[in-house]
């Protein structure tokens, strides 16, 4: 891809993918590597980017179109950003000699700061068995740090807006995740619209496609974590910080409720939460009859148990409100035999998805 055009669809990705607290994030980034000013206070020699005289809508696509040196930033940053989606998946330890020769075989590109070398972006498109697959051959985008081991697949998508009469083109990275210590790996990924989606189970599919490059180039033994019994353990251990935001419960009468803590401070469940308080706030008056107390405890224990859970969030408390961390877990998601985590709030700290992976394997 040339880079006017790579440019082109960078400056469509962040204005069409980006909401706007997402993109003064990257400026501010870039600001920070002085790869941008927005002051005005330029030298001579300087090869900044100058913001200062532009709208603040005007700004990122500026900077864009003007410094290889910003598509070289954002690549960086999608190793490290935080994603709306997560799913978490064992392998076997890693193999460094498979991957070297990957990366000598040049299946995998090695990550450089260089502005002459950018990711290469790849189309998909669906087999004969209706099956997702790389459209033509694919090289992820491999970056490491201490803690982990970064594959990046560049998806190009391309949508025909036939209403509106244009053509749109997205960056849509999947980024594969090593945790070296834990032989863990997780596959994140942001939100595609549903105008954009060629099929409900696109995020699946995708998911599939990954594995199966990972299974053919770098030989991985690939297993789902089944978080459905840790999630349950969490919830009923009261000493760790870890709260039932929310949740769902599909009841064996057929019918389906959807349960939220809302802003009480007891952090209760309505109906059956707040049933378990009022029986132990008014202890001694259910002691005197003991049928009704029997009654009603084995109603509550009977519900719990029998009731199916298709999805439950988690609140991750915290003194400060703002880095409490809430996140979604929909079980056996679209039929797969995986939990896929859904992230709420400002998506800004990859810290805070790095934390709860090994909240959830640890614990």
């Amino acid at each position: 891809m040339l880079l006017e055009e790579y440019r082109q669809l960078l400056i469509q990705t962040t204005n069409e993918v980006y909401p706007k607290y997402i993109q003064n994030h990257i400026l501010k980034g870039l600001e920070k590597e002085e790869i941008v000013k927005d002051d005005g206070n330029l030298s001579l020699y300087d090869d900044s980017v100058d913001l200062s005289e532009l709208p603040d809508e005007e700004k990122l696509a500026a900077s864009i179109q003007q410094s290889s040196k910003v598509a070289k930033f954002i690549e960086e940053w999608e190793f490290t950003k935080h994603y709306k989606y997560s799913i978490v998946f064992k392998c076997d330890s890693f193999d460094e000699k498979i991957l070297s020769t990957a990366i000598h075989k040049g299946e995998i590109l090695n990550f450089t700061s260089s502005n002459d070398s950018f990711d290469e972006l790849v189309s998909t498109k669906r087999n004969g068995f209706g099956e997702m697959e790389f459209a033509e051959s694919v090289k992820p985008t491999k970056y490491e740090t201490d803690e982990f081991l970064f594959l990046k697949f560049n998806i190009k998508y391309q949508f025909n807006s036939f209403q509106e009469g244009r053509i749109t083109k997205l960056k849509y990275p999947i980024l594969v995740v090593f945790f070296k210590e834990l032989n863990i790996f997780e596959i994140r990924f942001d939100k595609i619209k549903n105008s954009y989606k060629d099929k409900d189970t696109l995020y699946v599919d995708n998911i599939s496609m990954i594995h199966r490059w990972l299974r053919n180039i770098l030989k991985l033994n690939i297993s789902n974590v089944n978080l459905e019994p840790k999630i349950e353990s969490i919830c009923k251990d009261k000493t760790n910080n870890v709260v039932v935001h929310s949740q769902c419960m599909s009841l064996r009468t057929g019918g389906k409720a959807t349960l939220e803590v809302g802003g009480n401070a007891d952090n209760l469940l309505p109906i059956l939460g707040e049933l378990k308080e009022l029986m132990k706030r008014n202890k001694l008056l259910f002691d005197e009859s003991e049928e009704i107390k029997e009654l009603l405890e084995d109603f509550i224990s009977d519900t719990e148990e029998t009731a199916d859970l298709p999805w439950i969030a988690l609140r991750w408390t915290n003194d400060v409100k703002a880095k409490e961390i809430i996140v979604k877990f929909q079980h056996r998601y679209m039929g797969a035999d995986y939990s896929l985590l859904q992230y709420f709030g400002s998506q800004t700290q990859v810290e805070r998805m790095n934390y709860v992976t090994k909240y959830l394997i640890e614990n």
